[in-house]
């Protein structure tokens, strides 16, 4: 798959993705926070350059490599459990959105991990507990018309 990724304060341009079958995570938290969140990658990728894309409405955006680092963003690569972590600090809202993890594999082509982060930014604790209440009322009322029609 060809996808426009986007380089901050440059133009769009074409790369080549290879996209693993999507396992999606989702991160809450309250705007000022720190949201954290951990991606897997196989042994081959063990010494690739690992990256983090953001979605956009038509391409994704680079957010953070070995040679863009965003001020609040990091990574630490934990070789030895084939995991990186994602640490992003003082979130705003414009941070919520969908994250890919992804690793560099050439010049032109990189691989998206199969893991996307879904990060819900809110403005307090109230707003983030009715968010949680009304997906477990859904949850709830959902399993129980699955168990009335068995």
């Amino acid at each position: 798959m060809t996808l426009n990724v986007k380089e901050e304060g440059q133009s769009f341009f074409d790369q080549r993705l290879l996209v693993k079958p999507l396992i999606i995570l989702k991160v809450m938290v309250n705007i000022g926070e720190t949201a954290n969140f951990s991606c897997e990658y196989s042994q081959n990728h063990i010494n690739d350059p690992k990256m983090i894309f953001k979605e956009g409405k038509d391409s994704i955006e680079i957010i953070y490599s070995r040679w863009k680092k965003k001020e609040r963003f990091s990574i630490s690569d934990e070789k030895h459990k084939n995991i990186f972590s994602v640490r992003i600090t003082a979130v705003t809202p414009d941070d919520g959105g969908g994250y890919l993890c992804g690793v560099w594999i050439n010049r032109d082509s990189y691989i998206i991990l199969g893991i996307k982060m879904k990060l819900n930014v809110y403005s307090s604790a109230e707003e983030r507990l009715k968010y949680i209440h009304s997906a477990a009322e859904y949850s709830a009322a959902f399993i129980y018309n699955e168990i009335l029609y068995i």
